[in-house]
């Protein structure tokens, strides 16, 4: 799967990336599922993950880019391999035994 459409799907959906889906609550597991067919849905009818100024995919590379939802400048960081992008405000980072 594409870097920035794994963006696209947790964005919505609120975990931090470095989330372990283990770590996920019943409730989590169904936000990411409902975001994960919404974002699929989206992105196959375009051919692409769309730009849209809504989603990451829209402000990702601007200077400066902030996140779509609350404002923030957004995080970036390599997780798993793969480059990442978060907003640190509304999708905070794990604490050290994998909580948020």
């Amino acid at each position: 799967m594409r870097p920035w459409l794994v963006d696209e799907i947790l964005w919505p959906a609120r975990p931090h990336p470095a989330r372990r889906a283990g770590a996920l609550s019943a409730d989590e597991h169904g936000r990411l599922h409902t975001a994960l067919r919404r974002t699929l849905r989206s992105a196959v009818r375009a051919g692409r993950v769309p730009p849209r100024r809504s989603w990451l995919t829209g402000r990702r590379d601007d200077p400066g880019a902030s996140c779509p939802r609350c404002g923030p400048a957004l995080c970036r960081k390599r997780l798993a391999g793969r480059g990442t992008v978060s907003c640190p405000d509304c999708r905070p980072a794990p604490t050290a035994g994998g909580e948020t």
